[in-house]
């Protein structure tokens, strides 16, 4: 399966901050079709994140897969996939 079309779907803004030169730095989370996130809370999803600069014509700089607990507001990095 290709998983770019899991990332380059339209996602859900998660963080957006101006750049002290210009331009805006930007994370969006997108649904993984592996959702399963095996070792974690029970309720716990994967999903990708992806990083932006906006100046730059918003091509995605870093792709990662995370595991969103609904415990904390806060995503782990899925040890077991390689940040692109």
């Amino acid at each position: 399966q290709e998983l770019i079309n899991e990332y380059f779907a339209p996602g859900t803004l998660v963080l957006e901050l101006p750049l002290d030169n210009g331009g805006t730095l930007q994370v969006t989370s997108h649904a993984a079709s592996e959702r399963d996130a095996p070792g974690s809370p029970m309720g716990s999803f994967e999903e990708w994140r992806c990083l932006r600069f906006l100046q730059s014509g918003g091509l995605i700089q870093s792709v990662t897969k995370v595991v969103v607990s609904p415990h904390s507001q806060l995503a782990k990095l899925r040890g077991a996939v390689v940040p692109l």
